[in-house]
C-alpha cells in the first residue's frame, strides 16, 4: 500500500471511493433516494477544487492499492485548539470498504 498527498487528477477516484463508501456504510440508514442521489461527477468536481485550491494548513493524502488504484483518503488540517503535541487533526477518513478488513480503515 502507498499512501502519498492527493493530485488534482485524484479526483474522480477520491469521488469514486467518497461515493460508494457512502452509498454501502449507509444503506438502510439514509433515504435510497438521497444516496442515489450521490453523484461522482459533482463530488468529482468538488474535489477538483479542493485539490486546486487548498488552503494553508490543510492536508489531503490518498491510499493506494499497488500504485494503481485509489482506495482511501484522509483530509485535516491545523487543529483548533493547536498544540505542540498536536498541531492538526484528520477531520475525513475513508476507506473502500472492502479494504476495511486489511487493517486500513481500521481505527
Amino acid at each position: 500500500m502507498i499512501i502519498r498527498p492527493a493530485h488534482q487528477t485524484d479526483a474522480e477516484a477520491i469521488a469514486k471511493v467518497q461515493v460508494d463508501t457512502w452509498r454501502s456504510t449507509y444503506k438502510g440508514i439514509m433515504s435510497d433516494d438521497f444516496l442515489a442521489a450521490l453523484s461522482y461527477e459533482q463530488r468529482a468536481k468538488a474535489w477538483h477544487n479542493i485539490l486546486s485550491d487548498p488552503k494553508p494548513n490543510q492536508f489531503a493524502y490518498v491510499a493506494m492499492q499497488d500504485a494503481k488504484e485509489v482506495i482511501g483518503f484522509a483530509v485535516g488540517g491545523q487543529s483548533v485548539a493547536a498544540t505542540l503535541s498536536m498541531p492538526a487533526n484528520c477531520t475525513r477518513y475513508t476507506c473502500s470498504r472492502r479494504f476495511n478488513a486489511k487493517d486500513l480503515g481500521i481505527a
